[in-house]
């Protein structure tokens, strides 16, 4: 049997895929409009477009069709025959509304079975094994490394080789090895935003960044994403639309419209995927957050007139490097000797000083009880992650002056 997507301007994709839409779940037949009436007809009116469109479906005028359209007749017909039993009865009627009205995925005007494409692709998604998910993944990763440039054991050739060079080494090496640690990054990125597909959890834009917190994070979108699908299930239990319908239509209930009630002790029903993907997706935001301690460490804030930054000031004013804009940002701080804690405050420029800093007057900026320093944001690290790092740089250098 065919079915609809629902989704304005997209198709189903034309695959192979064995799951027939169930109405009640997934799609709701709009009695009125398939009988040809509106909503507030009299029971008269309706009766008289019922018989009209059942002579329209009549065995003789299907006589020597295609099987499909015998299959639609048959399927209109049984359609049409269960508005009459709904429509003409007042109670049944009313109850019926009730379920329009409690209805909000896709309703089918003409009786075909309808999906929306977030729903078809879930299904679909829910179906495979942790196999096929791999295979499908590792078909992604290929051309994912093609696209990044990435290259296996580039990191540890570049590591090796800024050891060797011990404390000071060679900036191009540095330079090469943090190039070599971004591009597995994004590597790292791209998949974990794949991998996260399956659970519905879109990645964008920023959320491709990583940051200290991010493994903690993750595993909390995971917990979130297994709570909807059992709330899900629990929403669907308790509307339990699709019994109901059988039930007013006098049919036969059929094996996908038999929910269980609320309160019934049952394990939720989670994609065959799920626990083995839920442990791959939090491995990888572990290895980007042990591939970020290595792009921290190597990143260095930069001083102007380092001459006269030979003590830590009350303010302390960061420049953030990014590739179109420099930002600026100012800190108080409190350091307390005893306990070894550091507190730090962010404080509004006042116009003075933000003429200084965008007429590069840092000389005269570091006269007036300020530390200067500037750091570049990295790509695919998060911001803050970046300017915590570069205060923790900028205490250190210091502290041990």
């Amino acid at each position: 049997m065919s079915f609809e997507a629902q989704t304005s301007g997209t198709e189903i994709p034309k695959e192979p895929f064995d799951y027939e839409p169930i109405e009640g779940i997934d799609y709701l037949v709009d009695l009125y409009s398939l009988s040809g009436v509106e909503r507030d007809s009299s029971s008269e009116d309706i009766k008289l477009a019922i018989n009209k469109r059942l002579l329209e479906y009549h065995p003789d005028r299907l006589q020597g069709l295609a099987p499909e359209f015998n299959e639609t007749g048959e399927r209109t017909v049984l359609l049409l025959n269960r508005a009459r039993h709904i429509l003409l009865d007042e109670t049944r009627r009313t109850e019926y509304d009730g379920l329009l009205s409690l209805w909000t995925g896709p309703i089918s005007e003409k009786g075909i079975p309808a999906i929306t494409v977030k729903r078809w692709e879930t299904m679909k998604r829910s179906l495979m094994t942790s196999e096929e998910v791999e295979s499908d993944i590792a078909k992604t990763r290929l051309q994912i490394e093609a696209l990044t440039g990435y290259r296996p054991g580039r990191i540890e050739r570049m590591e090796s080789l800024a050891e060797k060079m011990g404390d000071e080494p060679d900036p191009d090496i540095t330079l090469e090895l943090e190039e070599a640690l971004f591009q597995y990054d994004r590597v790292l990125s791209i998949e974990q935003a794949e991998r996260l597909q399956l659970f519905d959890i879109e990645t964008k834009g920023n959320d491709y960044r990583v940051s200290i917190e991010s493994p903690r994070l993750v595993a909390e979108q995971l917990e979130v994403a297994k709570q909807t699908i059992v709330d899900d299930q629990i929403q669907t239990n308790s509307s339990n639309i699709a019994s109901r319908l059988a039930i007013l239509s006098g049919e036969n209930i059929s094996a996908e419209a038999q929910i269980l009630p609320m309160g019934t002790n049952s394990t939720p029903d989670l994609p065959r995927y799920f626990d083995d993907q839920s442990k791959k997706i939090i491995e990888i935001a572990d290895l980007r957050g042990e591939i970020l301690k290595k792009r921290l460490d190597i990143l260095e804030p930069t001083y102007p007139f380092p001459e006269l930054q030979t003590e830590i000031q009350p303010k302390i004013i960061l420049g953030v490097v990014l590739p179109d804009q420099l930002i600026w940002l100012a800190f108080t701080h409190e350091y307390d000797q005893d306990t070894d804690n550091l507190r730090v405050e962010t404080f509004g420029r006042d116009e003075h000083l933000t003429v200084l800093l965008d007429s590069k007057a840092y000389e005269e900026i570091l006269r007036s009880g300020f530390n200067l320093a500037m750091i570049k944001l990295p790509e695919n690290i998060d911001v803050m992650t970046v300017v915590n790092h570069a205060l923790g740089k900028v205490f250190t250098r210091f502290k041990s002056s």
